[in-house]
């Protein structure tokens, strides 16, 4: 799966690493951290001891002199920014995605995937991450607590499909407690009573709100 990274702090730094181990991830930064990830790559310390060279050509340096937003073709895009950010940078959105790429914001903030939805109308996916991770030197991200990744639907969004390939892209077999965790289930397999984060949506002729949370030994790229 072909994901990018935007924003490379503590939290973009973790993902792109655990991501990078079995996706083609693209890293879009700012500043000394995105310039040690093109020259010395990624690495995480904490609950796992990972490193990950990048090409030159998938580290997109934001505020090199002259730079332009890149033109790429993402399955997927983790928005890992401030709140405040999200309005500069999904400008940029539309010319990173895929014709049916997703975007999935994993930070913290009210209204941003509202916000999201009418920029990049038709590729939201609802997202909540649990995992904590701080900022080390260079380019590392010490991963100080383990968590979980809850994805879902959203009105006007991405379509179930979209979200369901998102989760396929998990972090490798060697991290089992890393799960991405779905919320939303065509099914209606059990009575929303999850994540209070994500509100979990009616999927089309469906007349209740169903949802359900998938363990990690139902997602067959991680267990």
């Amino acid at each position: 799966m072909h994901i990018g990274v935007l924003g490379l702090g503590a939290t973009g730094g973790l993902f792109a690493t655990l991501l990078a181990q079995h996706n083609e991830v693209h890293v879009l930064a700012r500043g000394a951290r995105g310039a040690h990830a093109l020259t010395s790559g990624l690495r995480v310390t904490g609950h796992a001891d990972l490193e990950v060279a990048l090409p030159a050509e998938r580290v997109h340096l934001l505020d090199a002199p002259g730079a332009t937003p890149p033109t790429l073709t993402m399955d997927a895009v983790l928005l890992c920014v401030k709140a405040h950010q999200v309005e500069e940078v999904s400008a940029m959105l539309p010319g990173l995605l895929a014709p049916e790429g997703v975007v999935a914001y994993l930070g913290n903030g009210l209204g941003v995937v509202e916000r999201l939805a009418r920029a990049v109308p038709g590729h939201v996916v609802a997202a909540s991450s649990t995992h904590g991770a701080m900022r080390a030197d260079g380019s590392t991200s010490t991963w100080t607590g383990r968590g979980e990744v809850a994805l879902g639907a959203w009105p006007g969004g991405a379509p179930p499909e979209a979200v369901e390939t998102l989760a396929d892209a998990s972090p490798p077999r060697d991290y089992r407690r890393v799960s991405w965790t779905m919320l939303a289930d065509k099914s209606g397999s059990r009575p929303c009573s999850t994540s209070p984060s994500i509100p979990c949506v009616p999927w089309p002729g469906s007349e209740t709100v169903r949802c359900f949370r998938r363990p990690c030994s139902m997602l067959p790229s991680v267990c």
